[in-house]
C-alpha cells in the first residue's frame, strides 16, 4: 500500500471509526513510548544507585535541567501538533507541512543554545540549587553529557508530535523503544565495564538519543508520511511561530513549573539529608511513571480531537474527550492502588538504606493519592490545547505547580517540617485536579447545548 493511501486511510479513521477502539489504537503506542521515556530515568537511577547515595542525589539535582530543555520540545512540538491536526481536518496539507517545518528547525536552534548555556552555567546553578560538596562534581559530570543527549531529545520530541498529529503513533513508539533498548544496553557497559561512573550514564543517554534521531530522519527524508518537511518560508516565519508558541507554551509552562517545583522540592529535601533527596527523587519518578502514560493517552488521542475540531464535528470531539476521561481514570486508579500497596518493596529495588526506604514509602503514598483527579486534569489540558484555547490551557497548566504546589511547599514545610513538605504535594495535586474537573465539565456542557440547538 502506498504512502498517500495509508495517510488517507488514517484521516478517514479520525473522522468515522468507533472512538474507543480508535483512541486505544492511537494512544497505546504513545503510552508505551512515553512510559519508556519515563523508564529512562528509572533505568539510569537503577544503575547510578549502585554508585551510592551521593551519585543518586546528584542525578536528582541534574534532572530539572533536562526537563527544562524538554520544555523547548513541548512548545514547538505540542503547538505544531494541534495546528497540524486541525489543518489536516480542514484538508489543508500545505499549512500542515509549513507548521511542521517551522516547528522542527526552530526547536533545534533554540535547544542548541540552551544546551550551551546549561553547560557553561552548570556548576554555579547546581550549587545554587543546593548540591553539596559530595554531590556537586558528580552532578556536573552527569549533566554535561545529559545536555548533549537532550538536544537530540528535542529533535525526537518534535518529530514525535508531528507524526502523532498525522495519526502515526506506531513510528513514535518504535523510535522511543529503540532508544530505550540502546540505553539499557549501554548503561552497564559505560558505567561499570568501562569504569566511567556517572559520566557513563550521561554518555549512554546521548548515544541512545542519536539512534532515535536517525530513525526519524530516515522517515522524513523518505517522505513516508502525510507530512513533508521543507525549509521554512521566511515570509510566514513569525506568523507561524507565533501561532505555534501560543498553543505550545501552556504545556511547556506546565513542564517548566514542574521543574521549578522539583528544584524547590529538592532544595527543601536537602535540609533533611541525602537520604531525603534520594527518596523523594525516586518517589517523584514513580509518580512520573504514571503521569507520562496519562500524557501519552492524551497526545496519542490529540490527533482525533484536533482533526475533528478542524472538521467542525463537535459532537465527535465531546465523545472523544469523554472516552479519554474514562480510560484515564481507570488507569490512574489501578496504578495508584498498586504502587501504594507495594511502596516499600518498590523503593527496595533501588536502595537498601533503611532511612531512604522509610522516607520513600511515605512519599509514594502522598504523591499518588490524588492521581485519579490529575488524570482528568491531563485530559482537560489536552482538550484546551487541541482546540487552540490558549487562555484556558494556560490556566489549567499553571494550577498544579505554580498556583498551589510551590506556595504550599514553602508554607507547610516551614510549619510542619519534613511531613509538611510531603503533604504539600498531595494537597496541591488534589486541589488543582478538582478545579480542572469543574472546567472540563463546563466545556462539555457547552458543547452538548450547542449540539442540540
Amino acid at each position: 500500500m502506498n504512502t498517500p493511501t495509508v495517510a488517507a486511510s488514517r484521516m478517514q479513521s479520525m473522522a468515522h471509526d468507533r472512538l474507543l477502539p480508535l483512541i486505544l489504537r492511537l494512544a497505546l503506542p504513545s503510552v508505551i513510548g512515553v512510559t519508556v521515556s519515563a523508564a529512562y530515568q528509572l533505568l539510569n537511577a537503577y544503575f547510578v544507585g549502585r554508585l551510592g547515595t551521593a551519585a543518586l542525589a546528584a542525578m536528582a539535582f541534574s534532572f530539572p535541567f533536562a526537563m527544562g530543555i524538554t520544555a523547548i520540545g513541548q512548545i514547538f512540538g505540542a503547538g505544531a501538533a494541534s495546528l497540524i491536526a486541525r489543518s489536516l481536518g480542514r484538508a489543508d496539507d500545505h499549512s500542515a507541512n509549513d507548521y511542521a517545518s517551522h516547528a522542527l528547525w526552530s526547536a533545534m536552534v533554540i535547544a542548541g543554545i540552551a544546551a550551551i548555556a546549561g553547560w557553561l552555567l552548570a556548576p554555579s546553578l547546581l550549587a545554587w540549587l543546593g548540591a553539596g560538596p559530595s554531590t556537586l562534581p558528580l552532578a556536573v559530570a552527569y549533566l554535561h553529557w545529559l545536555l548533549l543527549g537532550y538536544v537530540a531529545v528535542v529533535f525526537n520530541m518534535v518529530c514525535g508530535f508531528i507524526v502523532r498529529a498525522d495519526g502515526n503513533t506506531v513510528l513514535s513508539m518504535t523510535t522511543q523503544v529503540s532508544s530505550f533498548a540502546m540505553n539499557a544496553a549501554l548503561d552497564p557497559v559505560m558505567i561499570f565495564w568501562l569504569g566511567l561512573g556517572i559520566d557513563g550514564a550521561g554518555i549512554a543517554t546521548f548515544l541512545a538519543q542519536l539512534c532515535g534521531l536517525t530513525l526519524y530522519w530516515r522517515h522524513f527524508a523518505g517522505r513516508h508520511g502525510a507530512i513533508v518537511l521543507l525549509w521554512p518560508s521566511v515570509g510566514r516565519c513569525w506568523c507561524r511561530l507565533a501561532s505555534i508558541a501560543r498553543i505550545g507554551i501552556p504545556p511547556a509552562l506546565n513542564t517548566l513549573l514542574a521543574v521549578a517545583a522539583m528544584s524547590m522540592l529538592n532544595g527543601f529535601a536537602a535540609r533533611y539529608g541525602e537520604a531525603s533527596v534520594a527518596a523523594i527523587g525516586l518517589a517523584s519518578r514513580l509518580a512520573m511513571l504514571a503521569v507520562l502514560p496519562l500524557y501519552g493517552l492524551c497526545i496519542g488521542a490529540q490527533s482525533v480531537v484536533g482533526f475533528n475540531v478542524g472538521a467542525g464535528n463537535w459532537t465527535r470531539v465531546a465523545q472523544a474527550v469523554r472516552t479519554m476521561v474514562a480510560v484515564a481514570l481507570t488507569f490512574a486508579g489501578v496504578y495508584a492502588g498498586w504502587v501504594v500497596w507495594q511502596a516499600r518493596t518498590i523503593i527496595g529495588w533501588f536502595t537498601h538504606e533503611s532511612a531512604t526506604i522509610e522516607i520513600g514509602s511515605r512519599a509514594i503514598l502522598l504523591f499518588h493519592c490524588a492521581l485519579p483527579v490529575l488524570a482528568v486534569q491531563q485530559v482537560c489540558l489536552l482538550f484546551m490545547q487541541a482546540k487552540g484555547d490558549a487562555i484556558w490551557a494556560t490556566l489549567v497548566a499553571v494550577l498544579r505547580h505554580g498556583v498551589f504546589l510551590m506556595p504550599l511547599m514553602a508554607l507547610l514545610q516551614h510549619a510542619y517540617g519534613h511531613d509538611g513538605l510531603l503533604f504539600s504535594v498531595a494537597a496541591a495535586d488534589m486541589t488543582a485536579g478538582l478545579i480542572a474537573i469543574v472546567i472540563l465539565y463546563s466545556e462539555m456542557r457547552q458543547i452538548d447545548k450547542a449540539s442540540h440547538v
